[in-house]
């Protein structure tokens, strides 16, 4: 039953129905329209028919009032008279008018005269119309005419028939239609249904094109199916690549995320633990200071907290492990994530950063020291040379003059020697 209604016999049906109704309620309102406009139409030849006839019998009656022979004779004889001259109008409407039933009806007589009687009936039944007849202001008769009931209701019904028979035609193009309609739509949202039933298990499926509307929402959700597969390598790139252990939990504490960094860290494997409560796959028998991570995600301290734990080589690693929750755009808390950091690779470089300040403070003192050896020594080296290159011009060849400049150069060595002594006291 539940296969039975589909989208294209919902769809069929809804059409169908509103289509019903409207055609229903228009071929209604059009039938009713239609039979008050045939009514009135033979209500006014009718009308005009007895008016015709009140014309002509005043016609009559003033020729008549000047023959003699009408004014002499019995009442009778002026009956016959008189009908005899209105029948010469009467049987000419006869034969434009077969189907009408007419007469004239004289208060002098007290019975109709001139008339057309339909058989079988002593009085007209269908649309009877009467015009008064007066003489000198006061109502002397009245003629009156009607149509076969049988034939107005013969046309009636033959208008019923055409109206009813229009709207069925309406009634099955429109379920034709809608038929047409929700085959096309059943199977443009069929494909569309197969399609992300396929992109639920993998992402590279693609709904088949189509046109209309149809197809533009399946390239757009193809579109979109596109970019959330490039989103979703780049994100498992990015946590398959980084050093960072990341641990993603959803609202029920359930492992959805364990990247390669986080099972190099903890010494556990994603199969076991992806899917699974983290109470269950932390648990202590799995791996040392279980416990004290499940009490971290179950109490959601703030700030990192250090761990240590043993490596698979059986020396001990400490771990920064640090927890944030996942919040949506809506403001509504979707899980958790748990970030871990390896701290030995940290507090190494520490111990370089100090190191390497030690040696920048080592080479900053021998900087120091060279330049205090530099100077003496460069003055040094200029008497030195100041002695060699001018010796002959100040003292001379002789041998005083020799042992004088050795007499100046220990001098100046004395000197020097003395100077930096007292600099080093102060």
């Amino acid at each position: 039953m539940k296969s039975f209604w589909t989208l294209r016999l919902q769809l069929v049906l809804l059409i169908a129905i509103l289509l019903g109704v409207m055609v229903f309620g228009t071929g209604l309102f059009l039938s009713l329209q239609a039979e008050a406009a045939l009514i009135r139409e033979k209500t006014e030849k009718i009308t005009g028919i007895t008016q015709q006839m009140a014309l002509y019998y005043d016609k009559a009656i003033t020729k008549l009032d000047t023959n003699p022979t009408y004014q002499s004779a019995t009442a009778k004889e002026k009956r016959q008279i008189l009908e005899q001259e209105l029948t010469q109008f009467t049987s000419l409407v006869a034969q434009t008018y077969p189907n009408i039933f007419y007469g004239y009806f004289l208060l002098e007589f007290g019975a109709p005269i001139a008339y057309r009687p339909q058989p079988g009936l002593d009085e007209p039944t269908s649309l009877k119309i009467s015009t008064p007849i007066q003489a000198n202001g006061q109502e002397i008769g009245w003629t009156f005419a009607y149509e076969d009931k049988a034939v107005v209701t013969a046309q009636l019904n033959q208008l019923r028939l055409i109206s009813w028979g229009i709207m069925g035609v309406a009634l099955l193009i429109g379920v034709a239609g809608a038929f047409l309609i929700g085959t096309n739509l059943s199977r443009g949202s069929t494909r569309i249904k197969q399609g992300l039933m396929g992109m639920e298990g993998d992402l590279t499926v693609r709904i088949p094109r189509m046109t209309g509307e149809m197809g533009q929402i399946g390239d757009a959700i193809n579109r979109l199916a596109g970019a959330y597969e490039e989103t979703r390598d780049y994100t498992r790139y990015v946590l398959e690549t980084i050093s960072t252990g990341i641990v993603s939990l959803d609202e029920q504490g359930t492992i959805n995320v364990f990247n390669p960094a986080a099972e190099k860290l903890l010494g556990l494997k994603a199969v076991d633990c992806l899917g699974r409560s983290f109470v269950e796959a932390l648990r202590p028998t799995t791996m040392p200071q279980g416990q004290r991570m499940i009490n971290l995600l179950t109490e959601h301290q703030k700030g990192e907290q250090a761990l240590v734990i043993s490596s698979s080589h059986g020396e001990p690693v400490e771990l920064g492990l640090t927890v944030s929750n996942l919040v949506t755009s809506s403001g509504r808390e979707a899980g958790k994530v748990l970030t871990i950091e390896d701290l030995s690779i940290k507090r190494k470089l520490e111990e370089l950063l100090r190191r390497s300040d030690r040696l920048s403070y080592l080479g900053m003192f021998t900087t120091g020291i060279a330049h205090e050896l530099r100077n003496p020594l460069a003055s040094i080296k200029g008497y030195a040379q100041l002695l060699l290159g001018k010796g002959d011009a100040i003292w001379g060849t002789s041998t005083s003059g020799i042992q004088g400049s050795g007499y100046l150069l220990g001098n100046s060595w004395s000197g020097l020697c003395w100077k930096r002594r007292r600099e080093s006291r102060r």
